[in-house]
């Protein structure tokens, strides 16, 4: 599910806040929009592990410019993040993060990302939880 969300053309208006229960992915982060990229198309070891910088601009890795998540799409993603089922308690050594998403207010700076590597199903996210965690079947449901 989160697959598709990549590959789809992307505008939002909404605040995970909005989204009832669960886990909040990104506690007290309005924003306004989601992109979605590709990073660290390399082979070996990954450029970056999250798609923003320390000074929260794209890292070098990244592929622009993106593509902007749909309100729907970006409702989608976050209801995944959202729920305590989309994560699971396994321990993987590799965490080599090819997708990410990013959350942008309305002046274009960047509030919140998220990192996954589909190779070893493990995300992070910042803020909030900044350290990976493995992620599981159960969260993504039809």
């Amino acid at each position: 599910m989160i697959r598709a969300l990549l590959f789809a053309p992307f505008l939002c208006g909404l605040s995970p806040s909005a989204l009832a229960g669960g886990i909040e992915p990104f506690p007290s982060v309005a924003y306004h929009h989601v992109k979605a990229f590709y990073f660290n198309a390399k082979d070996g070891r990954p450029e970056c592990t999250m798609p923003l910088d320390e000074g929260k601009q794209l890292c070098s890795s990244v592929e622009r410019p993106g593509r902007l998540l749909s309100k729907a799409q970006a409702r989608q993603l976050l209801s995944i993040l959202n729920q305590p089922t989309s994560y699971n308690g396994s321990f993987a050594r590799c965490f080599v993060p090819h997708h990410a998403f990013v959350l942008y207010d309305r002046a274009g700076k960047p509030k919140a990302e998220v990192s996954i590597c589909f190779r070893c199903s493990r995300l992070a996210l910042s803020p909030g939880r900044p350290e990976a965690r493995a992620l599981s079947e159960g969260g993504v449901q039809q």
